[in-house]
């Protein structure tokens, strides 16, 4: 270092004299790359060498701050932060980072991916994850750090309960998935579905497309199941159409995918429109069955108020008051009076508004005399049975009977308490044990200081979920109780028809069910739970459940004293009067009804089920009563 000294000798004594101090040199560089840093800077002064240099600056009296500065410094804090000259550091935007910056010698992790599906079986404890990535400049992915400079953990995992009935959208099933389409009137529609395992099944607003395709023949299945093709688009779908793509696995597991089928409401809007709606307020069913002699009664109503409707009788115009005891009461209602043999004919209505709004619905009335005529139509076809594992979808248990209890004036309500066999259009069976003393009815009403009134009992048909309504559901209040003996219970009622929704079941004889019995397989049928997750409001639908061991008895009364049933799905054990029948190869027969659970609340699973009393016993009461 050069400096330059003046020296003075003023009594024997040096005295260091300072021409100047030299100007400051540039700054350093900063010690860190990114966020508190620190750098310095020096100037000279003039001493001698010879000198040190602490006590040099204590002679000249300066102070070390004089020759030598200090100041924080950071390079930039890169996309990722922002830097604080009130905390000397960067402040970065993932708050997981907590040390000097955010550049890339560290880096930030990406949000959580989704929860990965619950890896249990259905009904049982399993565990599931979601993952996330450590992510670096420009969202690039560091392979080679393989995560070690984010901190945090890379997986999160936590318990879940296997929904046996929740859709999951879960790509692991499936090669192609259906997708949102957007259609016009008079277009069509194609949906494509492709599985990587199991068995397709497609659901138009949750009812199977298999039985709509019989009723709607616009509706089609191709290519092996992985297509649903809808030609021409018609106002029978409602704006906004829910289609689903299920997947069946070999485990019983249902895996679902959505779709929307959209109208054009735009395009449409003249046939859409309020005062132009030809749709139907209740839909109409294909097949009634009606009684020789008695009435019949048919509503065709639009939901637009000015619609007019034709009605046909084998294609020929019916008028106001026109033959065959053929009455037009009001525009959309038409009444026959007595049912003869005339009237087993082929029927329509034709609901217009405008040129650009009709709507053609057409039914087939089927005259019968015996009720057997029409239960021994049921053959064991998929119309009647969906199987083992899942819900009863509308229309394949048109014998099912759900019985309620409504006392409008107190604003009780008790909903699907009980089950029944529909008989005939008048005539319901059910077990005792749903009013005696001890049922839950009964306990119910006593709490609320009630007295049991039949008049009050309300029976369903055709329904097929506790909360909603059902497509061609029907209700009817019960006009009378009769008691056949200990077990059995008869409801009088007041449906005027039944219909391919809603008919009976036949009843075997004593011959025939010694032949069932070792040919053939049980199903308990009744109300059960979609899932047994206690944090989910509990949704009862119509379930099948199948018998593997029926422990038959020698009893004329009981046909089971103990069954175990297949563990899915899940009847609840107040359910009593839920039908067992009986499926061979040629017919489905009613051959008990349950009355007794082993198990004591509807979230329980239980595989267990108790006394199955024999219907074949009831047969001959019946007939002597004329209740068959």
């Amino acid at each position: 270092m050069l400096m330059v000294y003046q020296q003075n000798i003023v009594n024997g004594v040096h005295h260091g004299n300072f021409a100047h101090l030299h100007p400051w040199k540039s700054w350093e560089s900063c010690d860190k790359t990114c966020g508190g840093g620190v750098r310095r800077r020096y100037r000279q002064m003039c001493s001698l060498p010879v000198i040190d240099f602490t006590q040099h600056v204590a002679m000249c009296h300066k102070a070390l701050n004089d020759f030598v500065q200090y100041e924080n410094c950071s390079q930039i804090c890169s996309n990722y932060g922002t830097w604080s000259n009130d905390t000397n550091q960067c402040l970065c935007d993932d708050i997981s980072i907590v040390d000097s910056c955010c550049t890339t010698d560290r880096g930030r992790w990406s949000e959580w991916s989704s929860w990965s599906r619950c890896k249990a079986r259905c009904g049982t404890y399993g565990v599931r994850n979601r993952t996330r990535t450590c992510l670096w400049k420009h969202d690039l992915i560091r392979r080679d750090i393989k995560h070690i400079n984010c901190i945090g953990d890379r997986v999160q995992y936590e318990s879940c309960l296997k929904d046996c009935h929740e859709p999951e959208y879960d790509e692991e099933f499936f090669e192609k998935m259906p997708i949102n389409t957007t259609v016009t009137i008079g277009k069509h529609a194609q949906f494509m579905c492709k599985q990587k395992s199991g068995r397709i099944k497609w659901f138009i607003n949750d009812q199977d497309v298999f039985i709509l395709s019989i009723q709607n023949p616009s509706i089609k299945i191709v290519s092996n199941g992985t297509i649903l093709f809808i030609y021409p688009i018609t106002n029978y779908f409602s704006s906004q159409t829910h289609i689903t793509c299920q997947i069946n696995t070999f485990d019983g597991e249902h895996i679902n995918r959505h779709a929307w089928l959209i109208i054009d409401e735009l395009e449409n809007n003249i046939a859409n429109s309020i005062d132009n709606r030809c749709e139907l307020i209740k839909p109409l069913e294909s097949i009634y069955y009606v009684r020789l002699g008695s009435s019949f009664s048919m509503q065709c109503q639009a939901k637009a108020l000015n619609a007019t409707v034709l009605w046909y009788k084998n294609d020929i115009l019916i008028h106001s008051h026109g033959e065959d005891n053929i009455q037009i009461l009001i525009n959309y209602m038409l009444f026959i009076d007595t049912i003869d043999i005339s009237h087993n004919a082929s029927f329509s209505c034709t609901i217009q508004t405008t040129t650009k709004c009709k709507q053609i619905s057409y039914w087939k009335l089927i005259v019968f005399e015996s009720t057997q005529q029409i239960s021994n139509r049921l053959q064991a076809n998929p119309l009647n049975f969906v199987g083992t594992y899942g819900i009863v979808l509308p229309g394949s248990s048109p014998w099912h009977v759900t019985i309620s209890y409504r006392d409008l004036s107190v604003n009780f309500h008790y909903d699907a308490f009980c089950s029944g066999l529909l008989i005939d259009e008048n005539t319901i069976l059910s077990v005792s044990q749903c009013f005696d003393k001890s049922s839950s009815l009964q306990t119910f009403l006593e709490q609320q200081n009630l007295i049991f009134d039949p008049a009050k009992l309300v029976i369903y048909v055709a329904k097929y979920d506790r909360l909603s309504a059902s497509s061609f559901e029907r209700q009817s209040s019960v006009k009378q109780l009769l008691t056949s003996n200990n077990d059995f219970i008869i409801l009088k009622v007041h449906l005027l028809f039944m219909s391919l929704e809603s008919r009976p079941l036949p009843l075997p004889t004593m011959n025939e069910m010694a032949k069932l019995v070792n040919n053939v397989s049980f199903y308990a049928t009744g109300w059960g739970p979609l899932s047994t997750n206690a944090d989910k409001l509990m949704h009862l639908k119509y379930i099948q459940q199948r018998l593997i061991d029926c422990n038959v008895s020698s009893s004329p009364i009981t046909l089971c004293t103990t069954a175990i049933a297949i563990k899915q799905p899940n009847l609840c054990p107040g359910d009593t009067g839920g039908i067992l029948f009986a499926q061979t190869k040629q017919h489905i027969f009613a051959v008990g009804l349950i009355s007794r659970f082993s198990k004591a609340f509807c979230d329980m699973r239980s595989i267990q089920i108790t006394t199955i009393i024999r219907l074949d016993t009831i047969t001959t009461w019946l007939k002597q009563n004329s209740l068959v």
